[in-house]
């Protein structure tokens, strides 16, 4: 695995290209800060979209089931197995608290004849 940080000129065309890539996938969606321990929002919802609104500074998650918005976003950093967008494990952002927020993907089911 590699872990590679993201900069912010390029936040809106990275989670553009994962949204493409990867919106047949299912998300799990954890956050962790000092104030409020480790909560999960979110286990196995099919992501709908994932977008950077620079005029805003939020990203936005969107599933069938709800959307999560992550203002003010200072840090991401994607984790792969190889340069490939498809490979991507999860991606961790630092939010304006300091909180970690981490989207990680759930594994492509492989159909066999």
């Amino acid at each position: 695995m590699k872990t590679n940080r993201i900069n912010s000129q390029d936040w809106q065309a990275k989670l553009n290209q994962v949204s493409k890539k990867l919106d047949n996938r299912n998300i799990n969606i954890e956050v962790i800060g000092f104030d409020i321990g480790d909560q999960i929002l979110a286990k196995s919802v099919h992501l709908k979209g994932l977008t950077y609104e620079p005029k805003y500074n939020t990203i936005e998650i969107t599933s069938e089931k709800f959307e999560h918005n992550i203002q003010s976003p200072s840090e991401m950093y994607f984790t792969c197995s190889d340069e490939n967008i498809e490979s991507i494990e999860s991606i961790e952002i630092i939010d304006r608290k300091n909180r970690k927020q981490i989207i990680s993907f759930d594994a492509p089911l492989l159909l066999t004849k």
